[in-house]
């Protein structure tokens, strides 16, 4: 890195300000080691969440739909066949770090078109053969045509999948879930 000009910074908070006098404040990760060094370098005082410094504390509630994709004409367990048991086949890579927009796309998709396909989860060494899997929540965000929402899918764990089921195909739900199964050795 040094090659290249960057600096090793002295601490977890680091503000680096540039010629125009622009300031940039970052932090190693967000953490309660973190918080107040990054907000002492805003000038910003930590507040508690507690309501007691607050003039006003207003408390909501957001209600959350699911989707149970096991509930879903066609789904037997993790797996959705249409047609001939050896027909082609999809692996659908899902887990609780996906992106629930991406599950409901992806499986609408292959059911719509009548693609069989069998939802996959990371490898669990006792698990049940189908585990349930509950999607990342997604709140008011508005680039999404979706507000709070979550799907709820039935998985098969890698390690389970039965070595005589062969894919021709697989889809991989975003969020976090491609990093947190990347070096499962069941997939």
């Amino acid at each position: 890195l040094e090659i290249s000009g960057m600096k090793k910074a002295a601490g977890e908070v680091c503000v680096s300000r540039g010629t125009s006098g622009a300031t940039l404040i970052s932090a190693s990760y967000w953490g309660a080691a973190t918080v107040p060094s990054w907000l002492d370098a805003l000038k910003l005082a930590a507040t508690t969440t507690d309501g007691k410094d607050s003039i006003l504390v207003v408390k909501t509630e957001e209600g959350v739909l699911a989707l149970d994709v096991g509930d879903l004409p066609g789904m037997v367990g993790s797996t959705c066949l249409f047609g001939e048991p050896l027909a082609p086949r999809s692996a659908v890579f899902v887990d609780d770090v996906a992106d629930p927009i991406e599950i409901f796309t992806m499986i609408s998709h292959l059911m719509q078109e009548r693609l069989s396909f069998q939802v996959i989860s990371h490898s669990m060494e006792g698990a049940p053969e189908t585990r349930k899997v509950v999607s990342e929540t997604v709140f008011g965000n508005p680039m999404y045509g979706l507000k709070e929402v979550t799907c709820i899918v039935p998985t098969t764990p890698a390690n389970l999948v039965s070595a005589d089921v062969a894919f021709d195909s697989f889809f991989v739900a975003g969020g976090q879930c491609p990093y947190h199964m990347m070096n499962d050795p069941g997939i």
